[in-house]
C-alpha cells in the first residue's frame, strides 16, 4: 500500500512526497521529508503503514507546534483513512491520499517521462496549473442582501491523476443561488479561503469535505467535520460514491450534483 503527501499551501503547494512503509517529517536533514520552516520541529511527525491492520497511522513526535488531522490536534497515534488534510506546525497543509496499487505501477518509460517534464512550480507550468478559488458568501442572516461569489486569489491546482478525466459536474447551491463547476481531481469544501469551494457558514468546518473526480467516478469524503456530510440525507464518512442528481449536504448547506454533459 502506498500513499502521497501533496503540498497545499505556501511554497510547498503542488509538491508531492511518497509514503510507503514509514517516513518521518521534520526540519532535520535526517528525516525522509524535510520541511524547512520555523514552526516545524527537527523531528516533527511520523507516518507509517501497519500491515496487520492494513492502514496508515500518523504520530506526532512531541513537536513544539503540533500536528493536526483535518483541524484536530494529534494527541496519540492517529489512524488514517483514504483522504485527509494534515497540518504540520499549524502552518503547512498537505493532502494525504492513499493510492490504489494499480495507480502506483509505472513503467520505466513513464517514470523517465515524468522526470523530464517541467517542474510544477516553473513559471510556464504554473500559469497552466493556476485556478481560481470560488467563495460563496452566506447571507441568510441578512435579508436585504443577496449571496455573492468572489475570487480571493489564484491557487495552484492539485496534480491530476488522469489527463482525460471528464469534467462537467456542477454543485448547485439553490438556496444561495450559485452553481460551482467541479474540477478534475480533488475539490475541497470548507470554511477557510484555502479550500477550493469556500462556504462562509457557521455549520461548515475549516476543511469540511472533499469531492474527488477520477475516470468518471465521483466520490465524497467527509474530513471529520463537526456537522458532518450527507448524501441524500444519509451521513457519510469516506469514499462514498455519488451520482448526478444526488443531494449533498455540508452541515446545513444543501447542494445538488448535476451534470451538463
Amino acid at each position: 500500500m502506498k500513499a502521497k503527501l501533496i503540498g497545499k499551501t505556501g511554497n510547498m503547494a503542488g509538491k508531492e512526497f511518497s509514503v510507503s512503509k514509514e517516513v518521518t517529517v521534520g526540519k532535520g536533514a535526517e528525516n525522509s521529508i524535510v520541511l524547512s520552516h520555523k514552526f516545524v520541529s527537527r523531528r516533527h511527525a511520523r507516518l507509517y503503514y501497519d500491515a496487520a491492520r492494513k492502514c496508515f497511522y500518523l504520530e506526532d513526535l512531541k513537536s513544539q507546534n503540533g500536528t493536526r488531522v483535518d483541524g484536530e490536534r494529534v494527541r496519540k497515534k492517529e489512524r488514517l483513512s483514504n483522504i485527509h488534510v494534515i497540518t504540520f506546525g499549524n502552518k503547512l497543509d498537505f493532502f494525504f491520499v492513499v493510492q490504489n496499487d494499480s495507480a502506483t505501477k509505472k513503467t520505466n518509460c513513464q517514470a523517465m517521462k515524468e522526470l523530464n517534464e517541467p517542474a510544477l512550480n516553473s513559471k510556464k507550468n504554473k500559469q497552466k496549473q493556476d485556478r481560481k478559488v470560488t467563495v460563496i458568501v452566506d447571507t441568510q442572516n441578512n435579508s436585504k442582501s443577496a449571496s455573492v461569489t468572489k475570487t480571493l486569489y489564484q491557487a495552484p491546482a492539485f496534480p491530476k491523476e488522469k489527463k482525460n478525466t471528464p469534467t462537467g459536474y456542477i454543485l448547485n447551491f439553490k438556496d444561495l443561488n450559485k452553481k460551482i463547476m467541479l474540477a478534475e481531481g480533488l475539490n475541497v469544501v470548507g470554511r477557510t479561503t484555502e479550500c477550493d469551494i469556500v462556504i462562509d457558514n457557521h455549520t461548515i468546518s475549516r476543511q469540511h469535505a472533499c469531492i474527488s473526480i477520477s475516470q468518471g467516478i465521483i466520490r465524497v469524503n467527509d474530513l471529520e467535520s463537526k456537522n458532518r456530510t450527507f448524501i441524500n440525507n444519509r451521513a457519510i464518512k469516506s469514499n462514498a460514491d455519488v451520482l448526478p442528481e444526488s443531494q449533498i449536504k455540508f452541515g446545513k448547506v444543501v447542494a445538488s450534483l448535476t451534470s451538463n454533459m
